[in-house]
């Protein structure tokens, strides 16, 4: 998932995030079919938008990501909890 803006950031996160919480509000707010989702949220490839492909945004970030707007590590630590959060959220509901 990304924000369109050409870099790997921690913009991009907060995005992945809204749409892991809830596809369809995402899907429907942002006017985007399941195929313009996928090959939009599929970060690693495999065809699939699942849990995995928030673990290879944070890897890109982590990485450098090609961009020059690497997140300062106390902003990755708190991307990974956000995505926790959310990810215990949906196991609960």
């Amino acid at each position: 998932m990304h924000n369109h803006d050409g870099h790997v950031d921690a913009a991009d996160i907060l995005p992945m995030l809204k749409a892991f919480a809830d596809v369809a509000t995402f899907k429907t707010s942002n006017d985007l079919t399941d195929l313009a989702f996928t090959k939009l949220a599929d970060i690693n490839g495999d065809g699939v938008v699942n849990n995995a492909d928030m673990q290879a945004l944070l890897n890109l970030l982590k990485s450098g990501g090609g961009s020059t707007s690497v997140p300062e590590p106390s902003t990755f630590v708190l991307a990974v909890l956000a995505f926790g959060l959310v990810m215990l959220g949906r196991w609960f509901i």
